[in-house]
């Protein structure tokens, strides 16, 4: 008997770019707050952050119903082949979401210098460290306690 087979190198590869280049943007963002920059006082457009804010949350709750709508779709297809590349389009799209969040909070934070959006982007960063790829974790998302790992 033949048992379902999954590159977990791919996961991986992807989890630790969008982590890195998490850390850059924040890194980037702290630096040019830091540093003073002439042209970041000039760059205080936005002064209020509660409809900013409001649309964050807005988008990931959205984000939220997707994830579930597509672990049901998931669990729903034939045949394991379909429902790995299923899952790994979500498990991109997971930290793609994250990514963009964190980017978006920094750059809300370097336009308006409201700590809250800076917290967002630290609080990104935190919420990326359990989607590290744990063999578990991918065997209870695809229901398949047989997946073998290379």
């Amino acid at each position: 008997m033949q048992f379902p087979s999954l590159n977990l190198r791919s996961f991986k590869r992807l989890f630790f770019l969008c982590l890195i280049l998490n850390l850059l943007f924040i890194g980037g963002t702290y630096l040019a707050f830091i540093s003073n920059l002439p042209f970041l006082q000039h760059l205080q457009i936005i002064k209020s952050s509660t409809s900013y804010f409001s649309i964050v949350m807005g988008l990931t709750m959205v984000h939220i119903f997707w994830q579930q709508r597509q672990l049901e779709a998931i669990d729903k297809a034939d045949g394991f082949e379909e429902k790995a590349a299923l899952y790994s389009a979500l498990y991109r799209n997971r930290l793609y979401w994250l990514l963009l969040w964190s980017l978006i909070s920094c750059v809300l934070f370097l336009l308006s210098f409201i700590n809250m959006y800076f917290y967002f982007a630290l609080l990104a960063l935190l919420f990326f460290l359990p989607y590290y790829p744990y063999k578990f974790q991918i065997q209870k998302e695809l229901k398949n306690d047989d997946i073998t790992f290379h």
